[in-house]
């Protein structure tokens, strides 16, 4: 095996290395990753990536989700790979292919959580690409030569998005249907604009509002301008405590009776603002944010990794297992409700003791 991709490095230089299957079934992984990675910084290879789908450390390659997508944004960069038939990842005849606003749907969602989008399609035996899906991958060009502000180069925003569709983490979760309600955001690497993609192009309304971008979760008054990507018409906007509320043109300026995601684009004055969440109390504590723990991972040292996310080890004893977070800055987003999240082999408590200056508080959570 490491022979096999030594030799494939060697005669052509490749960009990307992409595993259908578990880089831990091999002995010698680390080796090709350190020849591969080696030989691309000796030849001034601008970047080279290796794929995996499981149980490798993050950073060493990067995590990739089969037909499916993560729950919510992934601080490490990640990538999903589908394809663009319903029925197959090779040729077939009568196909059924996904539409392309479902396509440019998962593109944004993927996009918005630090993800990247690897998408196939099967030619026929004599190398020809079916007719509809060449013309729907045309499409979706024409559509990123507008609307690729916000994905090429760009950046998650603090939170990827609003709206009723949920995509659930993990295999299969790649194949849905976003409404007029549903909005993700980008920001640019300097990240002075903010991107935010409406998923589907309102027919029967003019008047969208974006409730995440409401008065007391963002701070608007560096705003120095908005417009619709592709439009020469002025959109008009107010703030306030239930959203951002816009109107739109007539048309969208992705075509005349298009159902398709568009852009708004907002420009700041100095730093696009940070996300604050007045209204739910909502603070995740990551693994990686303990400052001292007596979880024993099961293997090697330090914090246990379950495909790209991190866990704090296993605990067995109430008197002796414990992990400890100092400093935590609630500030106005004091919670109502403490969630634990463990997975168990049996039934299990957690015993959560929150210090304040206004005294301890202390919660048994059942798993």
């Amino acid at each position: 095996w490491y022979n096999r991709n030594r030799e494939i490095i060697d005669k052509y230089n490749p960009d990307l290395f992409w595993f259908d299957f578990s880089l831990d079934k091999t002995n010698t992984t680390a080796q090709f990753l350190s020849y591969y990675y080696n030989y691309a910084q000796e030849n001034n290879k601008d970047g080279v990536v290796v794929n995996y789908k499981w149980n490798l450390e993050p950073e060493t390659a990067v995590y990739d989700i089969e037909r499916g997508q993560t729950s919510d944004i992934l601080e490490i960069p990640w990538q999903t790979d589908t394809t663009i038939s319903r029925r197959s990842w090779g040729y077939i005849e009568n196909d059924d292919f996904k539409r392309p606003v479902d396509l440019l749907g998962l593109l944004l969602d993927t996009v918005s959580k630090n993800g990247n989008l690897l998408l196939n399609v099967g030619p026929d035996k004599e190398g020809r690409i079916p007719e509809a899906a060449r013309k729907t991958f045309a499409l979706m060009g024409e559509w990123l030569r507008m609307n690729g502000e916000g994905i090429y180069s760009s950046r998650p925003w603090d939170i990827y998005g609003e709206g009723p569709t949920k995509v659930g983490g993990g295999i299969g979760s790649d194949d849905l249907s976003y409404t007029v309600e549903d909005f993700r955001f980008t920001t640019n690497k300097q990240r002075d604009t903010l991107y935010l993609y409406g998923m589907k192009w309102p027919q029967n309304t003019k008047h969208i509002s974006v409730n995440s971008l409401r008065t007391g979760a963002v701070d608007l008054s560096g705003l120095k301008g908005i417009r619709l990507e592709g439009s020469n018409e002025q959109i008009t906007y107010s703030q306030g405590a239930d959203g951002l509320d816009v109107t739109l043109p007539d048309v969208n300026p992705n075509g005349n009776g298009s159902d398709l995601p568009y852009l708004i684009v907002l420009e700041f004055d100095n730093e696009v603002p940070e996300y604050i969440n007045l209204r739910d109390g909502f603070l995740r504590i990551e693994a990686e944010s303990a400052d001292n723990s007596s979880g024993r991972p099961q293997t090697g040292s330090g914090l246990e990794h379950f495909s790209q996310f991190a866990s704090l080890g296993w605990f067995n004893d109430p008197q002796t297992d414990w992990a400890v977070f100092k400093n935590v800055d609630f500030s106005s987003k004091m919670p109502t409700t403490v969630t634990a999240v463990a997975g168990t082999e049996a039934e299990a408590t957690v015993k959560i003791h929150l210090d304040s200056k206004d005294g301890p508080v202390i919660a048994t959570i059942p798993l």
